[in-house]
């Protein structure tokens, strides 16, 4: 009995130091790359887009639950909602500077089934300028 014990333990630990090594976790684990966008001074009524990789660098698939913005001036479109451990997918951002003025902060909020993150914030920032500015 203490054999088959000791032998479940170890099995266990060796385990254990394998997911360690791996840097995985046994959950699904959000990594945003960039983590931010600054896009410094655009025109008024000019849209840029960005694409971002959304990772699963955990072991569980990662569910993507929700994407929104915080102005209506920001959109995204993500590739899927559904992303593997050690796989990712893109989200493309776009930003509309209309009429703004000065700089801009917007924030898009991916909230997913990441126990520890489970809304992760990504930050654009831009200075608008209008022509008579330039």
């Amino acid at each position: 009995m203490k054999k088959n014990i000791l032998f479940a333990f170890a099995l266990l630990l060796s385990l254990s130091s394998v997911s360690y090594a791996m840097g995985t976790t046994p959950d699904p684990k959000i990594y945003v790359t960039p983590e931010a966008w600054a896009l410094g001074q655009i025109p008024q009524q000019t849209t840029h887009s960005k694409v971002i990789e959304v990772y699963n660098v955990g072991g569980a698939p990662l569910l993507i639950q929700n994407v929104r913005t915080s102005c209506g001036c920001t959109t995204t479109q993500i590739s899927t909602k559904e992303i593997l451990s050690r796989q990712s997918a893109t989200l493309e951002v776009s930003f509309f500077s209309g009429s703004f003025r000065g700089v801009n902060t917007k924030k898009v909020y991916i909230t997913s089934n990441d126990p520890k993150t489970p809304t992760f914030t990504f930050v654009l920032s831009a200075e608008v300028v209008s022509e008579e500015a330039k």
